[in-house]
């Protein structure tokens, strides 16, 4: 990857923190599953007060600076409702970042295991259909 490609795919990241931003809030049963999951009540508190869309943010810092970022959370989860991705309906799943080994791991709610990516470069390449439909609408 070339970094022509690497600058084009933060600006749609950062686009797609743009549509997130604010409008969707965790539901009582997400932050009791980040609760269970030992995420800091820093960033569960942070979550419900700017709602999933800011967490976005974090993939810019693991773009930018991925051993600072895995270093300050030791996973990074964001929730897609209502999104259409890979041309399936992903209500109630998950994406969780495994920090021990680099991995991505797009995950249902019940905690099974969608898609596995070996580094978040290679989810970004395959992230991006969904990153440019919605910056078509």
């Amino acid at each position: 990857m070339n970094m022509l490609d690497i600058k084009s795919i933060k600006i749609k990241l950062e686009k797609l923190v743009e549509y997130y931003d604010g409008e969707l809030k965790p539901t009582e049963e997400e932050i009791n599953r980040l609760k269970s999951m030992n995420f800091p009540e820093s960033y569960i508190t942070f979550i419900k007060e700017f709602g999933w869309g800011l967490v976005l943010e974090d993939y810019l810092h693991l773009w930018e600076e991925p051993e600072n970022s895995f270093s300050v959370y030791s996973n990074s989860l964001i929730h897609l409702e209502n999104s259409t991705i890979f041309g399936e309906n992903l209500s109630g799943e998950m994406l969780l970042f495994n920090n021990k080994s680099g991995e991505v791991l797009i995950v249902f709610a019940n905690g099974e295991i969608e898609k596995k990516f070996s580094s978040f470069e290679k989810f970004i390449v395959y992230y991006l259909d969904y990153i440019i439909e919605i910056e078509e609408e």
